[in-house]
């Protein structure tokens, strides 16, 4: 039941996106699936970011040692940065979200990475599909996703 759910709530694909940090991240190595993706998209479409994703790929830079590598990562980032500029915050509202999507997946015995916890109750607090390689996400009741790592 739960699977054909996930499948129903894909297909109803919200006109706003939330990116997380796997698209994120997708974009910058020049995923191609995710590159021919966003190539794709009417540019009305709106591709949002949380300061959860910042905080998770700045935390992933920091991690990385002095050097060529870490100045590329840091360059396709700053790249990111100047393409998308709308940033969603923790407010209020996505703070309940979260808690209750917390509660209800800990009642089913599921549990979720708590950084990918804040990034769905934005989404959801927003009404924006959540575009993600995670399909973790499809636990999430009410969420609407897409993976970008496959074909459509």
């Amino acid at each position: 039941m739960r699977d054909a759910s996930a499948r129903a709530r894909q297909e109803t694909r919200l006109p706003d996106r939330l990116l997380d940090t796997t698209i994120v991240s997708a974009i910058m190595r020049g995923d191609p699936m995710v590159s021919e993706r966003l190539a794709r998209l009417p540019a009305v479409e709106r591709l949002l970011l949380s300061v959860i994703t910042d905080a998770e790929i700045r935390y992933g830079i920091h991690r990385l040692p002095a050097g060529q590598r870490r100045r590329h990562v840091e360059q396709a980032y700053r790249a990111v940065l100047r393409r998308f500029a709308d940033w969603l915050e923790i407010t209020l509202p996505v703070s309940a979200a979260q808690a209750r999507i917390k509660s209800a997946l800990e009642t089913d015995g599921i549990v979720l990475p708590e950084n990918d916890l804040w990034i769905a109750a934005t989404a959801l607090v927003h009404n924006l599909t959540m575009v993600s390689k995670d399909r973790h996400f499809l636990a999430v009741p009410g969420l609407i996703t897409e993976d970008w790592s496959s074909p459509p």
